[in-house]
């Protein structure tokens, strides 16, 4: 029988190590960077190339153009009915490419505008939106925004959603007191709260519209159904002919890019025979330790608790709690002690109790049954009574010592 018991340990540690291989091997996921990336033709949760792609395909050629460059690039500055977008949380256009836009406002187009930190812009074109304390810009955190459209059915649900964990996030809103110049034209409502987020201002024959909530143009969210409709109603609320589709050359997704992306284990683990040699050996370092575990294991002696070692802790425990007046905390305790001491002992689990329970107590214990049950109804009224005195609880852990002297 050892000799059998020495060949099946060696055995369950080998189908254990390979059922475990198998799950690293088929059972991963693809990796993605959850932050908010916003590259433009990245593949990432929070990248923009969805979005990016239906532009581009919902335009014949000759009405899309794609501007990469606005120093060098000015097409799309004396164009009639066109509209450029872009995409941006964090704003990284300066005052000359700024000055370009809003050149090409004044001609006609009109310039959509998606970011995080439109305070700027605001700054420039509606200077009486700039209030004395925080300007005209706040944040409100939460883990979801309804997002609306004035006058529109189209109405969605958008949150900052990592892996399947929703988490609190700061969504951008105006707060457009005393700006007569703008005009809303979408809200965002968060914990019951409605805030302007979409806003349009004149701009000499053109107008320019600003967007504070970014997030529904990456590729997480413009894949809903909902939130495709509610993007497709916002272009469509915004009269051209022509796009010219913004994405500055100077734009670096890597920076974003996780460092794990780079880490030696993801360039062993994109090689299949660099992946295979790496899970054979984290086999073999498993199987080894395991070896080793099992060869140096020692036997546990037996100890003996001593017979009256339950009722020595209760005599301890009193003492401790009686000057306190944890009355009622410590006869929970005793009862978990008592309950411990019957399972332990007379295989008898006083934790889901009935009827039945106290018959079996009574033969194993050779004790009246009326007795057996009237000892844990005086223990659950003492656990819950919070006005408990000295002699009640006194009497009560009498009756205790008592319970266990009568203990076969």
């Amino acid at each position: 029988m050892k000799g059998n018991s020495n060949i099946l340990i060696p055995v369950a540690i080998s189908v254990v190590v390979i059922g475990l291989l198998a799950l690293l091997i088929y059972g991963q996921e693809e990796r993605y960077n959850w932050n908010t990336t916003f590259a433009q033709d990245g593949e990432n949760p929070y990248d923009l190339s969805l979005f990016k792609k239906t532009i581009a395909a919902s335009y014949e050629e000759k009405n899309y153009n794609e501007l990469k460059n606005l120093y060098t690039d000015s097409t799309f500055i004396p164009s009639q009915n066109g509209l450029v977008v872009y995409v941006d949380p964090y704003f990284g256009l300066d005052s000359v490419e700024i000055s370009k836009l809003l050149e090409s406002a004044a001609n006609g187009n009109r310039v959509f505008i998606a970011t995080f930190e439109p305070t700027y812009l605001l700054s420039i074109l509606s200077p009486e939106c700039e209030n004395d304390s925080m300007g005209s810009v706040y944040y409100k955190r939460s883990k979801n925004i309804d997002l609306k459209l004035e006058n529109r059915p189209n109405e969605c649900e958008i949150s900052y959603v990592v892996r399947k964990d929703k988490e609190r996030y700061s969504w951008t809103y105006f707060d457009l007191e005393g700006c007569d110049s703008v005009n809303v034209m979408g809200s965002l409502t968060s914990i019951g709260e409605t805030f302007p987020n979409f806003i349009k201002l004149d701009h000499g024959e053109g107008s320019l519209y600003l967007f504070s909530n970014p997030l529904v143009f990456t590729n997480y969210h413009f894949r809903n159904q909902a939130v495709f409709e509610y993007t497709q109603a916002i272009l469509s609320l915004i009269p051209h002919s022509k796009m010219f589709y913004l994405h500055p050359d100077y734009y670096d997704p890597s920076i974003y890019e996780p460092p794990v992306s780079e880490s030696p284990l993801r360039f062993i683990l994109s090689n299949p025979p660099l992946k295979w040699a790496w899970y054979l050996i984290l086999a073999i370092t498993v199987l080894y330790v395991l070896n080793t575990v099992r060869r140096s294991q020692k036997s546990i002696p037996v100890f003996t608790l001593p017979e009256n070692e339950t009722a020595a802790y209760l005599d301890v425990v009193y003492r401790l709690y009686q000057t306190e007046g944890h009355h009622k905390d410590i006869i929970g305790v005793q009862e978990k002690l008592l309950k411990r001491h019957l399972r332990n002992k007379y295989r008898l689990n006083f934790n889901y109790r009935d009827e039945s329970t106290f018959d079996e107590a009574s033969t194993r214990l050779q004790m009246p049954r009326e007795y057996i049950k009237g000892t844990f109804a005086k223990l659950d009224r003492a656990k819950n009574n919070s006005t408990l005195s000295d002699e009640e609880f006194k009497e009560i852990i009498e009756n205790i010592k008592e319970f266990y002297q009568k203990c076969p």
